[in-house]
């Protein structure tokens, strides 16, 4: 198999007006991003509770995956391209044995749909772990929802899984603070 073949259905360039919508949800989902990586880089507090630090590990997967997937995500999924990307990926690995951020983004269709939904499941076993935690807005961790934003709002459907992070984060951190 060689690259894309020269019919791929990858989308029309977009508009400067796009371009500028797209970049200014990018910047500020990885100013959001990061302010979360930080904070989970600061807190010292897990390493007090054998069972927190479960907990807190998965919730570091979520903060990757999220930074990973942000600047893949776009609002156009385009089902075809989904498949192409995914059969690429495939080539690549046999290929090459190794996953760049440059395959990462020219396969984005399929990869920011591998690390959103990375990012899910890793709340799905959270939720397993520990319980809601008193978390009332879990709405993304329903299937049927979860499975409508991804495909129809991915951007939004990464917000909800970076507000859902937060809020694991900021419960875990007041939990044992009260301990």
């Amino acid at each position: 198999m060689a690259k894309a073949s020269a019919n791929s259905v990858k989308s029309k360039v977009p508009t400067f007006e796009e371009t500028c919508r797209r970049n200014d949800w990018l910047v500020q989902a990885r100013f959001t991003n990061q302010t979360l990586t930080k904070e989970l880089y600061e807190y010292k507090e897990h390493k007090k509770d054998k069972n927190q630090w479960k907990v807190y590990s998965v919730l570091v997967g979520c903060a990757f995956s999220l930074w990973r997937a942000a600047p893949l995500n776009s609002e156009s999924k385009n089902p075809d391209q989904f498949r192409e990307d995914a059969y690429e990926l495939l080539y690549i690995l046999v290929k090459d044995n190794a996953v760049t951020y440059t395959q990462d983004k020219r396969l984005e269709e399929w990869m920011a749909g591998y690390y959103l939904r990375n990012c899910y499941l890793r709340l799905k076993q959270i939720k397993r772990m520990i319980g809601d935690f008193g978390i009332t807005e879990v709405a993304i961790l329903e299937n049927e929802h979860f499975k409508n934003l991804i495909s129809k709002h991915p951007q939004q459907c990464w917000e909800e899984l970076h507000n859902l992070s937060r809020t694991v984060f900021e419960k875990l951190a007041a939990a044992l603070k009260s301990k």
